[in-house]
């Protein structure tokens, strides 16, 4: 199980990915690393509801293996799940939507699993969202 907390907008309006996984309870997270920073400092670029961020911004995807979204096919790894239950707290701008998901399958890049078939994350870099842009936490815990 993995959870995640997309906030609505400025106007109270709940963001593409929450209104996604309303209607079609499956998703993919994908945990991005520095390669793809310039990529992601992108997506954080608000879109219209019909246009893909995987097409506006050139992102290649790929199909997952269990649930209908595509996963992006350059991130290191992929968790492929199932909706849950979203908690909402609060209506207004910045409210909360607090999403619970069931993890089918994870996909990782295959630099990350050493030959005894164990993970090795060591040189991974995961970014995170900070505000309108993405950043390594780690280069940032070094800093």
């Amino acid at each position: 199980t993995l959870l995640f907390i997309p906030v609505n907008d400025r106007l109270g309006k709940k963001k593409d990915t929450i209104r996604n996984i309303e209607s079609v309870p499956e998703f993919v997270i994908n945990i991005a690393d520095v390669n793809l920073k310039n990529i992601l400092d992108k997506t954080a670029t608000p879109l219209p509801y019909s246009e893909s961020e995987f097409e506006e911004f050139n992102i290649d995807c790929e199909p997952s293996s269990l649930v209908r979204p595509p996963r992006v096919k350059d991130a290191p790894i992929a968790m492929e799940c199932t909706l849950d239950r979203i908690i909402e707290i609060g209506e207004e701008a910045f409210a909360a939507n607090v999403v619970f998901g069931r993890i089918h399958i994870v996909h990782m890049h295959q630099r990350f699993v050493t030959n005894q078939g164990e993970y090795d994350l060591k040189d991974f870099k995961p970014l995170a969202r900070l505000g309108n842009h993405y950043g390594s936490v780690i280069d940032l815990m070094n800093d």
